[in-house]
């Protein structure tokens, strides 16, 4: 007589837990479309993702420390507006890496972002979305920056015009900073020059009330002539004239009325004091080349570019194959865990209704 325990027949003895490979190769058989359907599924859903998902593009560059000749910002040189490669290339960097700067960028780019067109800039305000691999701290040899975009063109132009946007605003503020540094040296020498100008004048003042003061005295003493020079008479060759004294170490007066007028009427005529003026011509000179100095913006390069940024032909994500090959495993996995669970509750209840026969 047939029962209900022949509608299944398992391929093992009841009550024996050992594991065998032909039992589950069996089992594998037995169950084989429901690991067909599992992998089917899985392959279906990574499919539809593929479909939905849209590629990501990206765009790169290396940016490499200047060359000397590339970042002098004036001409002719000059001593004050001295740069180094590595501090230049080391403050780009810095700046480049800014989500602060990054923000600015996208504020003043709306051709770029169509979320800044619309009003809503929210999505992009966050930490910049670039990638940076800098390699060395100082100095600071190269920097690798990447950036990611659904389209292709999109990503290269929005990493180009960062770049571009970067130096640019480098360049302006670096440039503001040489002038305003130029204008508080000229200022400096400015006011250094009136300064000695005014202390030369106070100067010529002292020397002629001094003066004035010395003809009184001569005029007093009725001394005409000078008495600092004394003729000892007349020889073949000419006068033998002695020096007493020198005026440094003598009283004034003595140099006579005649020689204080006139010195005193040439020191009142005089009409500059710049010719007797220690040093004057050097900070004059000075001056005038930094009158002279020309920025010059479009030269300045605090970088240099290895490579153009090229348009991504292949897209970085969602990785076809790895995707695939990871839903083939994965379908094949599941549907073996499915079987397994399946054959496993079979087993309980067959084992019970075994149980049930044997009881009765």
């Amino acid at each position: 007589m047939r029962n209900g325990n022949e509608q299944y027949k398992p391929p093992y003895r009841a009550g024996n837990d050992d594991i065998s490979l032909v039992d589950t190769y069996l089992k594998l058989v037995k169950r084989k479309v429901v690991v067909l359907s599992v992998l089917i599924v899985t392959m279906l859903l990574a499919i539809l993702y593929l479909v939905i998902v849209p590629p990501t593009y990206e765009a790169k560059v290396r940016l490499l420390a200047p060359k000397p000749d590339t970042i002098s910002l004036v001409t002719p040189g000059h001593p004050l507006l001295v740069l180094e490669t590595e501090t230049v290339f080391r403050d780009f960097v810095s700046r480049i890496m800014s989500t602060q700067q990054w923000r600015l960028f996208v504020n003043e780019s709306p051709e770029l972002f169509p979320a800044v067109q619309k009003g809503n800039p929210e999505q992009y305000q966050e930490d910049t979305p670039l990638e940076f691999n800098k390699q060395g701290n100082f100095p600071v040899t190269h920097i690798d920056i990447k950036y990611q975009h659904h389209n292709a063109a999109i990503s290269a132009a929005i990493l180009r015009e960062y770049i571009k946007f970067m130096r640019e605003k480098y360049v302006a503020d670096t440039a503001a900073e040489f002038r305003n540094l130029i204008d508080r040296k000229k200022q400096s020498i400015s006011a250094e020059i009136g300064l000695i100008r005014e202390t030369a004048g106070l100067v010529r003042q002292d020397e002629v009330e001094r003066l004035k003061y010395a003809l009184e005295l001569a005029q007093e003493l009725r001394i005409v002539d000078n008495m600092l020079v004394r003729s000892s008479g007349a020889t073949r060759t000419g006068s033998n004239v002695s020096i007493l004294a020198t005026n440094e170490t003598v009283q004034s007066y003595m140099r006579g009325s005649t020689a204080l007028q006139a010195e005193l009427k040439a020191l009142s005529k005089r009409e500059s004091n710049d010719p007797y003026i220690v040093d004057l011509r050097e900070k004059q000179t000075e001056l005038e080349r930094l009158n002279r100095l020309e920025l010059r913006p479009a030269e300045f390069m605090p970088y240099a570019q290895d490579g153009e940024i090229f348009i991504p032909f292949k897209p970085i994500k969602p990785k076809k194959a790895a995707i695939l090959f990871t839903a083939v495993v994965a379908g094949l996995m599941l549907g073996l865990v499915i079987v397994f669970v399946i054959e496993f509750f079979a087993r309980v209840n067959y084992e019970k209704k075994i149980a049930g026969e044997r009881t009765r």
